[in-house]
This record gives C-alpha cells, sequence and structure tokens, in this order.
C-alpha cells in the first residue's frame, strides 16, 4: 500500500506503476475528487453561499458550481460564482473554508468574469508557521477553596445562613 502525499493528493505512484498500481491511483483521485465536491456543497449550504434556483416554480438552492480540480499539492479547483456573488464573499469565509477541508489556509483569486480559482494551503511539517508556542493554562482567579473569607459577601454558607436568621430547618427569631 502506498503512503498519502498531502490531505488532499493521491499517493504517488511508483517508477514503473502496473495496471494494478494505476487502477488504485484513479480510484484514489475519483475518490478524492467526489469528497472535494462534497465538501464544497455542504459548506456552501452551511454559510448560505448558495444561490435560489427557480426554474419552474420550484425552488432550489444550489451551491457556486466547480469546475476542473488539480490535486496536489497544491490542490486547486475553479469555481463559477452564481450571479451576484463576489469573491469578496469567499474571502470572508476563507478561515471557515480552511477549517472545512482541513488544511492550514485557503488562496482565493479571480479569473475570469464569475469564475475564481481556489488553492487549498498545507504547510510542511518544518514550516515555522505550522508550529504555534505553549500556552500556559489559564490560572484560576480568585480564593482558594481551603481559604475562608469573612467579609464581604462571600461568607461561608453557615454564617450566611445565621445571618439571614435561619440554622438549618428551624427558625430563629418571632
Amino acid at each position: 500500500m502506498r503512503e498519502p502525499f498531502g490531505r488532499w493528493a493521491p499517493a504517488p505512484l511508483p517508477p514503473v506503476p502496473s495496471s494494478r498500481d494505476l487502477r488504485e491511483y484513479r480510484l484514489e483521485e475519483t475518490a478524492l475528487k467526489h469528497q472535494i465536491r462534497w465538501i464544497w456543497n455542504e459548506f456552501c449550504s452551511g454559510v448560505e453561499l448558495t444561490h435560489r434556483i427557480v426554474p419552474t416554480g420550484y425552488g432550489t438552492r444550489e451551491p457556486p458550481r466547480l469546475g476542473n480540480i488539480t490535486l496536489g499539492p497544491p490542490t486547486r479547483f475553479n469555481v463559477e460564482l452564481r450571479p451576484g456573488q463576489l469573491v469578496q464573499d469567499l474571502l470572508a469565509v476563507g478561515d471557515r473554508l480552511a477549517a472545512a477541508y482541513l488544511v492550514d489556509d485557503v488562496d482565493v483569486w479571480p479569473l475570469a468574469e464569475r469564475w475564481v480559482k481556489i488553492e487549498l494551503v498545507e504547510y510542511g511539517i518544518d514550516d515555522p508557521r505550522n508550529h504555534t508556542t505553549p500556552i500556559d493554562p489559564p490560572r484560576r482567579s480568585g480564593p482558594r477553596r481551603d481559604e475562608v473569607r469573612t467579609s464581604g459577601r462571600h461568607w461561608p454558607r453557615r454564617e450566611r445562613r445565621e445571618r439571614r436568621g435561619t440554622t438549618g430547618d428551624q427558625q430563629v427569631g418571632p
């Protein structure tokens, strides 16, 4: 079995591929393209990038149409925007698009008229953009449990009940 070559790229073929290797490569390529299309449709309906089409009185919502898909690295695909949509609409949801495809970043640029190109960017393991500095866990503010505060509104429960005039089940006072 071949090892994967990035999230959205099939594993490379051996120098002299057999017919079985070619068949597996084509199946993997088809599956990846199908998955890219499926994620695109789900993503667009989730962020409301769909456009209502009313051909015969029945309305359907369709996402921007996917064109050519080139598996990577880097993986790229062309999108035909629906009437009224702009490149800025895609740029506004770029972070969510990257998260949907499980990649580090997304580049979007216009091609011609309503067509745009989207590139799924995956940083390598050695890339400094792929590393984050560890963050210290947040420290709890306020008193510890073993501290007893006797002033202010943070009295222990027993003292609060006595101050209100009740201790347990009985009423104190008239």
